[in-house]
This record gives C-alpha cells, sequence and structure tokens, in this order.
C-alpha cells in the first residue's frame, strides 16, 4: 500500500469512528426521550452501509491492488 492509501485509509476510519459514535449517542438519547423515529432507522442504515462500503474498499485496496476499470474477466471458454 502506498503513503497517500494509507493516510486515506485512516482518515476514511476516523471519520467513520465519528459518524458510528455519533450515530449510538443519537439512538441512545432517543431511546431515553422521545423514542426512535423514521429518520433514526435512516441512520442506522447508512452507518452499515458505509462500513460495508470501508470494509470493501480496504480489502480491494491492500489485497487486490488498484482496480483496473478496463479489465475484462473473459468467461465460459
Amino acid at each position: 500500500m502506498t503513503r497517500s492509501g494509507r493516510d486515506s485509509m485512516i482518515a476514511m476510519s476516523c471519520l467513520w469512528l465519528l459518524f458510528a459514535t455519533t450515530v449510538f449517542f443519537r439512538f441512545r438519547g432517543r431511546m431515553r426521550g422521545p423514542g426512535l423515529a423514521l429518520d433514526d432507522i435512516f441512520a442506522g442504515i447508512a452507518l452499515v452501509r458505509i462500513a460495508l462500503s470501508s470494509y470493501l474498499t480496504s480489502e480491494l485496496t491492500i489485497f487486490e491492488g488498484p482496480i483496473d476499470k478496463y479489465h475484462r474477466v473473459e468467461c465460459c471458454g
């Protein structure tokens, strides 16, 4: 992994942690107060989608190398 790729992963991880902390305290406050609403559920779904996106990005960056958008996979002989 290049230095800029590593720096990007660190920044993405820090932002994800900030978002996860915000969503956690939002859920905690809503459970103690007025209860969960539809926008809270959307925030939870967004948290899961961002986590999966970050995980897949890190897997492709670390183990597969850069993605070549012109790479074609031949199928079926």
